[in-house]
């Protein structure tokens, strides 16, 4: 996530997972599915945590598109991924799966404009529903505008977190004003709450 000093925009940007997080952000248009029954703002008797969902972000990356997802800290360690594009009314296509202990992204060379993509997990061998679908970003980070603030006001830090409960990431940026601190909510999709 950047907000460079002076700019009215805020962006987040993808990063490849290797087990971890997945994407640094929430992307994409698509409609995800909530919280998809996996915990309750944490473990019982353990770490509290978001209830956030996968996450999916498509960016492109030369000639090929880059989709991350995220893992959960309540997946299990056998956990495995099927990511699948989808044009229009067309099928599924899967693109890749990934293993066990791999990283939760892939390339995608068959990229397609106006598509989108969604992951499933597996585990024991059973694929479960669906994540929120992604399509391809024009650019390989999200593009936030950010209201007007008043002169001498400039962005110096910003964070994420989810504000809403709705299962995906949203913005929280600081400013510097020569009158009093600024601080800004907006969702991913730049609407200010």
């Amino acid at each position: 996530m950047s907000a460079a000093a002076g700019a009215n925009t805020a962006g987040m940007g993808t990063s490849v997972g290797s087990g971890g997080s997945g994407a640094g952000g929430a992307a994409g248009t698509g409609g995800s599915v909530p919280h998809e029954g996996r915990c309750g703002g944490g473990v019982e008797n353990g770490r509290r945590m978001e209830c956030l969902d996968r996450g999916v972000v498509a960016a492109p990356s030369g000639d090929s598109a880059f989709v991350s997802w995220r893992l959960f800290g309540t997946d299990p360690p056998d956990i495995s991924f099927n990511l699948y594009r989808q044009n229009g009314d067309e099928a599924p296509a899967l693109v890749c799966s990934t293993g066990p202990n791999a990283g939760t992204w892939c390339l995608d060379a068959n990229d397609t404009a106006g598509a989108s993509y969604f992951v499933r997990p597996v585990v024991g061998g059973a694929e479960g529903a669906p994540s929120g679908a992604a399509t391809l970003l024009a650019q390989d980070y999200l593009r936030i505008p950010l209201r007007a603030a008043g002169d001498g006001a400039f962005v110096h830090l910003a964070w994420v977190g989810d504000l809403d409960g709705d299962g995906e990431y949203d913005l929280v940026v600081d400013r510097i004003s020569t009158a009093a601190p600024l601080v800004d909510a907006y969702s991913r999709r730049g609407e200010f709450l």
